[in-house]
């Protein structure tokens, strides 16, 4: 078995992770694609992110008809600053039982700040990395070492973002098709980010 594990915030989970989650899965013949929602994110440790519970919630909620996606709460249960690393680690600690390979999944913005994530040597040797475009990021501009170890997915690019949704809502600006139907009714429901 193959799977394919997307590390993030996902505050909120919208179409584009979804859409660039699909692509790769049918691109790399993957049986599954793990979203793993982080705790508290190393870059984002000054700043504010919604309820791990909430967060969890929309996933679930996004990915509910899709059989080939699932929702991993390793780094929520886990508590405190996620690191891919250790994500890493406990997965293949898990293939020892199975037989999966994993591939991480990222954008070419992560790759961009790769060697400031921990152990990033360590990383490139524990697992296949799979890229994809991201608006605004020029590949050429990333080390051609790094990129040597690497797989760059010629994937459609989707300029949505997380960031972007959340500053919509504090404007009174319609989310409609940049989030799942259920996970915009959750946010006006629960008020998140208002």
């Amino acid at each position: 078995m193959k799977a394919g594990i997307i590390g993030g915030t996902f505050d909120p989970i919208h179409l584009g992770h979804l859409i660039c989650a699909n692509f790769v899965r049918e691109n790399q013949n993957l049986d599954k694609i793990i979203f793993v929602p982080a705790s508290t994110p190393p870059h984002k440790i000054n700043q504010k992110v919604s309820q791990n519970k909430q967060r969890l919630t929309m996933l679930r909620m996004a990915i509910k008809d899709n059989p080939f996606f699932e929702v991993s709460d390793y780094e929520i249960c886990k508590g405190g600053i996620s690191y891919t690393i250790d994500t890493i680690h406990n997965f293949k600690q898990k293939k020892e039982k199975e037989s999966i390979e994993y591939f991480l999944i990222i954008g070419a913005d992560s790759l961009k700040d790769f060697r400031s994530w921990k152990e990033p040597d360590t990383l490139l040797q524990e697992i296949k990395i799979l890229v994809l475009p991201r608006p605004g990021v020029d590949l050429n501009d990333i080390d051609q070492p790094l990129r040597q170890h690497v797989t760059i997915i010629n994937s459609p690019v989707i300029d949505i973002s997380s960031s972007d949704i959340r500053k919509r809502i504090t404007q009174h600006k319609s989310i409609k098709y940049l989030v799942p139907q259920a996970v915009e009714k959750f946010i006006y429901k629960k008020g998140i980010y208002i």
